[in-house]
């Protein structure tokens, strides 16, 4: 992405923010790789070439708006602390079954690997338990297998016809016991997402 150094013009972090509140806008709404960036711009009702100034695509953009998901995530499970993990991420994934849905349901490998990589980067900057450090498994791996277990339950979730709260808390706190004990319970909870895909459309156009 283009100019993310320093501190950013007031001007350019509103229009960064209207373009991914956008996006997030239109991802309740439609697939990822049905939407343009004359779409993003109408939505957002700025132009293309001022598109194009900030983001080089729309993959870039995606990313941008992911970035800001994973800084929020973080943190209010800062705020909430690890006892509420489980219920904050149910929280989420119940309140956005459509954003979810357009975005996990995608068979488009640039998006998921977008997907992964903000899952896994949430673990990357933990160090693994002596557990885990005994096995000589590697960061990056541990930090993608604990991706791909919140990836897969969230494919699960946005599948399921009906899915009960209970049923998904329940799902979640196992996927998080084994997250974990793979990088020590002391250290983890603060790289975790929290709810706010939707309330993430105002905070986007106030980056």
């Amino acid at each position: 992405m283009r100019g993310t150094s320093g501190n950013l013009d007031l001007r350019i972090v509103k229009t960064r923010g209207a373009l991914a509140g956008a996006l997030c806008d239109i991802l309740a709404k439609q697939k990822f790789s049905k939407i343009t960036i004359f779409d993003i711009c109408a939505v957002a009702q700025i132009s293309r070439a001022t598109f194009y100034t900030h983001f080089l695509d729309k993959y870039d953009l995606l990313k941008y708006l992911l970035d800001g998901f994973r800084d929020e995530f973080a943190e209010i499970i800062r705020l909430y602390g690890s006892d509420k993990a489980a219920e904050r991420i149910c929280d989420f994934m119940c309140d956005n079954v459509k954003f979810l849905s357009n975005l996990l349901k995608e068979s488009d490998n640039e998006v998921l690997d977008l997907l992964t990589d903000f899952f896994a980067d949430m673990f990357t900057p933990y160090p693994p338990a002596d557990m885990a450090q005994g096995a000589g498994a590697e960061q990056s791996v541990l930090s993608r297998f604990c991706a791909g277990g919140l990836m897969n339950l969230m494919i699960w979730h946005v599948r399921s016809p009906a899915p009960q709260r209970e049923g998904v808390a329940r799902k979640i706190s196992c996927v998080l016991e084994i997250v974990g004990a793979i990088f020590g319970r002391d250290t983890w909870p603060e790289a975790l997402p929290a709810p706010g895909a939707q309330r993430r459309v105002t905070s986007a156009r106030a980056r």
